[in-house]
């Protein structure tokens, strides 16, 4: 499931050839959420293709989101790490919903920058994976991995549950409170 911005830098595509690539794969949905400049090029996509295992809706309610974010067994993420002027800018920031993806269990499959600190994260707590090429064969062989895999699938599913517990409002009432201290 990937859930967030359409944005005309995110490699939406990557996940509707994916998921064209894997149509006869009745055991494997894709669920794409949200809306922005490249709503069409994926409504144009499911259009030409009627794909069966592409399901694609609206950004959620917010009080839907908790529930939308957790629902799957593979989460994506996408930066637009490429098209950054500055490369520090890719380094600086992990999307907030990593946090609901990592306290509901998810495995984590991100398209980010190998600086970045999203990869960081992914492989610090081996979450699931972490690549920066725009190749859909990545997210292909990924998934194929996951389910071949049982033991290491799961393994990915444990840490990232338990990694969720680093990040809880308590730990950052402290932080907040060392930084202000010096």
């Amino acid at each position: 499931m990937y859930s967030g911005n359409f944005g005309s830098t995110h490699n939406i595509e990557k996940i509707l050839n994916t998921a064209f690539l894997l149509r006869n794969e009745s055991n494997i949905v894709f669920i794409i959420i949200g809306d922005g400049p490249k709503k069409k090029l994926v409504d144009s996509f499911q259009e030409k293709h009627s794909l069966d295992n592409l399901l694609i809706l609206p950004f959620q309610d917010i009080k839907t989101l908790p529930y939308s974010l957790t629902s799957s067994d593979i989460s994506i993420v996408l930066d637009s790490f490429p098209f950054y002027n500055d490369d520090e800018l890719s380094t600086a920031s992990i999307p907030s919903k990593m946090y609901y993806l990592m306290s509901a269990g998810s495995v984590i499959y991100a398209e980010a920058d190998q600086k970045s600190e999203l990869n960081r994260l992914i492989n610090m707590y081996n979450l699931g994976m972490c690549d920066s090429s725009k190749d859909t064969k990545k997210l292909l062989n990924f998934i194929n991995f996951c389910i071949n895999n049982k033991d290491k699938f799961i393994e990915f599913k444990k840490n990232s549950r338990k990694a969720s517990l680093n990040f809880t409002p308590e730990n950052a009432k402290l932080f907040y409170k060392e930084i202000s201290i010096n």
